[in-house]
């Protein structure tokens, strides 16, 4: 609940706070739930309903418009076209980039510049990532404390990155400290690649149209960075 009130105040104030805050709460969602639920179906599963209740509650806001309540009971293709325009801009600050139907009576979304995929490239160039495990390659003292070669540790935050020489913030028993490349071991880093970062906006998109009545399953992926959301309805 505390995610989902985040992200709602995020996509619904000023452009200017928002889209940074946004891109990070779901980047750092996404890597979270990558280390907390190694099981790729939990993590859709999770990703995908923290969306949905956020779509909902954006798409509840935008309907205390009278001409939106208008498009309840409407065709599919109207609602839609309404989160095409409307719902997109307000949650991602632009329009998609296109719409159309497929022979199978679905709809795709695409949006060549989706700001989430700014991150997959220097990700890639990156060794470390918020949520990783490993060991301490080096003895260390924390408030007083000293830590012995193979203490646990639990990367937190990348404080710099340039290939090489990382520097993170992680917990060790407890205590936060800074670590530079060298110092540690990655044990078992998350695995995540740049569609596991779109399982949120899938959910918003299917909790959005949840809230105008028509009900859709929504299947995200990168086509050559492309992003392309199959909607499939009810009522195709």
């Amino acid at each position: 609940l505390k995610l989902q009130f985040l992200y709602f105040i995020a996509m619904t104030h000023t452009k200017d706070v928002t889209e940074s805050v946004m891109e990070l709460l779901m980047t750092e969602t996404a890597y979270h739930y990558a280390a907390l639920k190694p099981d790729k179906a939990d993590m859709y599963h999770s990703l995908d309903s923290l969306g949905f209740r956020v779509g909902t509650a954006i798409m509840e806001r935008m309907m205390k418009d009278k001409q939106l309540m208008s498009l309840q009971g409407e065709r599919p293709t109207e609602a839609v076209k309404l989160i095409c325009r409307d719902f997109w801009s307000l949650a991602f600050k632009k329009q998609t980039d296109g719409l159309k139907m497929n022979k199978q009576g679905t709809y795709i979304l695409k949006d060549k510049n989706f700001n989430l995929l700014k991150h997959v490239t220097h990700q890639k160039e990156e060794i470390y990532q918020p949520g990783m495990r490993g060991t301490l390659a080096s003895e260390i003292t924390v408030d007083d404390k000293k830590f012995t070669p193979g203490t646990k540790i639990v990367i937190t935050k990348i404080v710099s990155a340039k290939v090489g020489a990382e520097v993170v913030e992680c917990s060790v028993d407890g205590c936060v400290t800074t670590l530079g490349a060298g110092s540690f071991e990655v044990d078992s880093p998350p695995h995540i690649n740049p569609e596991h970062l779109l399982y949120i906006p899938a959910g918003m998109l299917r909790g959005a149209l949840y809230a105008i009545g028509v009900a859709a399953s929504v299947k995200p992926q990168v086509v050559d960075r492309v992003v392309e959301f199959t909607v499939a309805t009810n009522k195709s």
